[in-house]
């Protein structure tokens, strides 16, 4: 009965171990540059989808509705890119809504300047 028990609980600790996650702290400077330049990526498809949808709607907030929709996968993508590198799911969904949501901030005055031009 011990050994059915020792063996149990090995099982169950080794599951634990292969699902033990990174944290920002844990990176090296190249993984970071990794996660800046994947915030970078986003960035340049939401100006990409901006500049080929400003001509097609009177509002800028419904060209940043549309880019951002567009540009999904790029965020997609991004989270694979860190699920690559075991980071904790918490913190990828941390750092691609708050990429998402600074791009957001950032690409709402640069649409009202493309559509006073």
């Amino acid at each position: 009965m011990n050994k059915l028990i020792l063996v149990f609980l090995l099982i169950n600790v080794s599951a634990l171990a292969e699902e033990s996650y990174r944290y920002p702290a844990d990176l090296s400077e190249e993984e970071h540059m990794v996660m800046m330049r994947s915030s970078e990526k986003y960035d340049q498809c939401l100006k990409k989808e901006s500049d080929d949808l400003i001509d097609k709607y009177a509002d800028v907030r419904q060209v940043a509705d549309v880019a951002m929709e567009n540009c999904t996968e790029t965020l997609s993508e991004i989270d694979k890119e860190l699920a690559s590198m075991k980071l904790d799911p918490d913190f990828r969904h941390f750092f691609i809504r708050k990429t998402s949501q600074k791009s957001a901030r950032n690409l709402l005055p640069q649409l009202m300047m493309m559509k006073a031009k």
